[in-house]
């Protein structure tokens, strides 16, 4: 691994801070607690804004559910904070989220059921890119 990382040493650049922009439209954001410098991606299309989760998630029930957190979170309660952190702004923007582990490739949007509870509403791949917010 170390002959590897020296091979492409001159190519990276650190990331600093909350939020690190890496490219147009592009940023990278810091959402510790799963592990420390755990990070989502921010892509702004246009059309929507899109959230990939990688780690921040593992399962859509884990940004819904008040309380659930993820046997593999180095930092249990950060990571829950974050998480519910993530869940009411993407609640307030629309913004689709997509986890590298959720189940299937659909990403999604969080919602309010009737009775006020949060709810992961999927998204079809198909649709994802041109679907309005809710």
């Amino acid at each position: 691994m170390t002959d590897t990382i020296r091979a492409v040493s001159d190519l990276l650049e650190l990331a600093e801070g909350e939020r690190t922009e890496i490219a147009d439209s592009v940023a990278l954001r810091l959402f510790a607690g799963h592990t420390p410098g755990n990070c989502l991606v921010e892509i702004e299309t246009g059309e929507a804004r899109v959230l990939l989760l990688g780690d921040t998630a593992h399962h859509p029930v884990l940004l819904v559910e008040d309380g659930w957190t993820d046997r593999l979170d180095e930092d249990r309660a950060a990571a829950a904070r974050a998480r519910d952190r993530l869940a009411q702004e993407m609640e307030r923007t629309g913004a689709i989220g997509l986890g590298a582990h959720f189940p299937g490739t659909q990403g999604g949007r969080i919602i309010r059921d009737k009775q006020g509870a949060r709810q992961w509403q999927p998204i079809p791949a198909t649709e994802s890119t041109r679907t309005e917010r809710t």
